[in-house]
């Protein structure tokens, strides 16, 4: 059963690794290089964190709180609006650094993106 979880977290890790991989490429390629402030090695290895994370997270409270499952979806969302806090702060020693935010902001949102359109697919089995 727990490998359930694992996959669900490798496929989000793999499917969110390569939207943002190739948002950041057309990003870098079209628009601003932002390499040396965020290389893409750090954007997959934050979406394969993420995405274990919160498969190991999603087990948990399948197992032990069922009830709260909205709560965890709920933190992804929340946690993803948290986060574009970084971008718009930062102190960047790029050309452009004022198009930073509008570069990096995206990218926070494409996990929980995939994570919530994903989840009720995993989740059926809790329902039956």
């Amino acid at each position: 059963m727990f490998q359930r979880f694992v996959l669900f977290g490798v496929i989000i890790s793999i499917i969110s690794s390569v939207v943002g991989v190739s948002y950041t490429y057309c990003s870098y390629h079209f628009l601003f290089d932002f390499s040396k402030t965020l290389p893409i090695w750090k954007i997959v290895i934050t979406y394969v964190f993420l995405g274990l994370l919160f498969s190991g997270l999603y087990f948990v409270v399948n197992e032990f709180f069922t009830t709260y499952l909205i709560v965890l979806n709920i933190a992804v969302v929340l946690i993803s609006f948290l986060s574009i806090i970084w971008p718009i702060i930062v102190n960047i020693d790029e050309e452009f650094p004022e198009m930073f935010p509008s570069f990096a902001i995206p990218l926070h949102f494409i996990f929980p993106l995939f994570w919530l359109a994903l989840f009720p697919h995993f989740n059926k089995r809790t329902h039956e």
